[in-house]
């Protein structure tokens, strides 16, 4: 039953305790391997009206399918001579679309190199699970 998790969870999640919500998002989703709940909203940041070529601000929430965005990757990052994704706004990717998000954004990179800018904690260690610890830079968010 996971009951008592998902009662953890949304107790942390209203108490705005982010880095222990997090931690308990990863215990829970490794425990049953599933997607873990949703997480608390972050405050939205002003994004500049141009992003700088290679740049692109992800979502808040990221699912399969993920072709449409990879396409707006490879459109954002054509000349650009390495690709940024700003995971400011992000608060979660889908377990199943984490790996082919992987494998499109290498794939669209075409050897250039990848970072990921404030990626909350939870996220990037998924990305780290499925593969992706040797192939990008991953910056965390601060609680």
């Amino acid at each position: 039953d996971d009951g008592p998790w998902l009662l953890l969870i949304e107790l942390l999640r209203l108490t705005g305790r982010a880095r222990e919500h997090e931690e308990a998002c990863l215990a829970y989703s490794l425990t049953y391997e599933v997607s873990p709940p949703s997480a608390p909203l972050v405050p939205a940041r002003r994004a500049d009206a141009t992003p700088p070529p290679g740049h692109l601000l992800l979502p808040v929430d990221i699912r399969s399918p993920v072709e449409d965005l990879l396409e707006l990757l490879h459109s954002a990052s054509r000349e650009a001579p390495a690709i940024v994704l700003d995971g400011r706004r992000l608060q979660r990717i889908e377990f199943g679309a984490a790996a082919s998000m992987l494998a499109g954004i290498l794939r669209v990179a075409n050897g250039k190199p990848v970072e990921w800018r404030d990626t909350p904690f939870l996220v990037s260690t998924l990305l780290q699970l499925v593969g992706g610890a040797d192939t990008l830079r991953i910056t965390h968010r601060q609680p």
